[in-house]
């Protein structure tokens, strides 16, 4: 059986090893860390890698922060609710904050303080107002107040058909209430049911500062349901503001960086002494203006420095990859020696002998000249005659 012949490139080994980048970097390898050094390539494409993974990791890392960590909050209030905002502020990474409202008519009081205030606790505002709704059959409608620890609620008003009245703390409860199709029994802080024609009285105190969702559930038929909140508010000590924005419906704080605390807002949804109906919630928008040096500094400026110092390091301890060789070899077949180790003795070139040689030295024989002239001279007269004979 004859084997086909056929040449083949085999490496004579293998790249070696950048040691320099195995010690500083693989042995805490991510996936790009994994990427950039455990990978022979030459230190100029290494060096380049290093600037495009800076740059893309301070432009992400600096996004990131400006607009999900230290971004806007849009805050849901209703009248006379007194909150304290303190999500996504920060006086080193804000320059200030900018507060504004959602509408031409809804004024607010805003409070810049040193710290979160206490609750004044003997001081109690009143806040009076009707609710008038309409309820479908299955449905639900819901009234909310941000409500500080103290603080007391009283419910009176009629119902046309029996209505549930759930009191949910909380947004998280109050929307797994709404998820789970009204079925969440342990969202719902506390229950009563309204029966019809009849002067309904609910009287609650709140022992812990949160929103308070009231949801008025009609399971029956349609119903109108006639309502009149009166609240007893307590409010948060203000008198020690570092600054203050009175009726207005836009303010900015200016932040001092050498606070060892960042400052928070309070913001006050003024309303006045008379009866209020039907009042809707107001959305008061708060935003970090951002310190424009601080994200050029670290997200720009640590990046570039890093990789300046690593490219010189890469660049003194790191080594191109060497050339990879390559020989040729031929599979041995029946043509070729079976030992390769053995080697070929060069070849004799086997000269014919001689005419002497062959005939001896007999004197008789003419030698071989006198043949090979003889021979000559007679090939020379048969060309004459045969000349001499055409002629004639």
């Amino acid at each position: 059986m004859q084997t086909r012949s056929t040449s083949d490139n085999i490496r004579s080994g293998e790249a070696p090893v950048d040691d320099c980048c195995t010690a500083c970097c693989c042995c805490c390898c991510s996936l790009w860390l994994y990427l950039f050094c455990c990978r022979s390539m030459k230190r100029t494409l290494r060096m380049k890698l290093l600037w495009v993974y800076m740059v893309v990791l301070g432009l992400t890392t600096g996004v990131v922060t400006g607009v999900v960590i230290f971004g806007s909050v849009q805050t849901e209030m209703a009248m006379s609710d007194m909150r304290v905002i303190d999500k996504k502020m920060s006086n080193v990474f804000c320059d200030s904050v900018d507060i504004e409202s959602d509408s031409f008519e809804s004024k607010f009081d805003a409070f810049f303080m040193k710290n979160t205030p206490e609750i004044l606790p003997d001081i109690q505002k009143p806040y009076n107002e009707s609710y008038t709704q309409f309820v479908e059959q299955n449905s639900f409608v819901t009234k909310r107040f941000y409500l500080l620890t103290g603080s007391a609620v009283t419910l009176t008003g009629f119902v046309k058909s029996f209505t549930e009245l759930n009191l949910i703390r909380g947004e998280d409860n109050y929307n797994n209430y709404v998820d789970s199709g009204k079925q969440c029994m342990d969202c719902v802080e506390d229950s009563w049911s309204l029966l019809e024609d009849r002067d309904n009285n609910i009287h609650i105190d709140i022992e812990d500062t949160d929103v308070y969702l009231f949801v008025f559930v009609s399971s029956i038929e349609d119903t109108w349901i006639d309502m009149r909140f009166s609240l007893l508010r307590t409010v948060y000590d203000t008198s020690n503001h570092l600054d203050v924005c009175m009726d207005t419906i836009t303010c900015v704080f200016d932040y001092d960086i050498t606070d060892s605390k960042t400052p928070v807002v309070i913001l006050y949804a003024k309303a006045s002494k008379k009866h209020h109906y039907d009042e809707g919630s107001i959305f008061i928008e708060t935003s970090c203006v951002s310190r424009s040096w601080i994200f050029v500094l670290i997200f720009f400026g640590i990046p570039t420095f890093l990789s300046i110092v690593i490219s010189i390091f890469i660049f003194r301890r790191c080594s191109d990859p060497q050339p990879e060789v390559t020989y040729n070899a031929v599979r041995s077949n029946e043509r070729t020696p079976l030992l390769w180790d053995t080697a070929r003795a060069p070849a004799v070139v086997i000269l014919p002998p001689k005419y002497e040689d062959i005939i001896g030295t007999d004197n008789d024989l003419p030698s071989y000249e006198e043949a090979t002239t003889s021979t000559c001279n007679v090939n020379n007269q048969s060309s004459n005659q045969n000349d001499v004979v055409q002629e004639r």
